[in-house]
């Protein structure tokens, strides 16, 4: 972020066009933008529920695995 350390203020409130009010104003969007957006985790969220999968069917089935779920995880909870 030191290459942008010149190109950013504080200064009166705008509204930009996805609808955030900010009184942050960016002087090198075209140059930062690669760095903005928002990174596809897709990937990242199958692997982590597929873990979280894995870890309650060893639970379930007895498999060896010690691993105590928080009660928003049980099944057999009676909401």
């Amino acid at each position: 972020m030191r290459r942008y350390e010149s190109q950013y203020r504080f200064a009166t409130l705008q509204t930009y066009p996805d609808g955030v009010t900010s009184d942050f104003h960016f002087a090198a969007e075209q140059g930062a933008q690669h760095a903005w957006r928002y990174p596809d985790l897709t990937t990242h969220v199958r692997y982590f529920s597929d873990l979280l999968r894995d870890g309650r069917l060893h639970a379930d089935f007895g498999l060896g695995l010690d691993f105590h779920w928080p009660a928003v995880f049980d099944p057999k909870r009676s909401v």
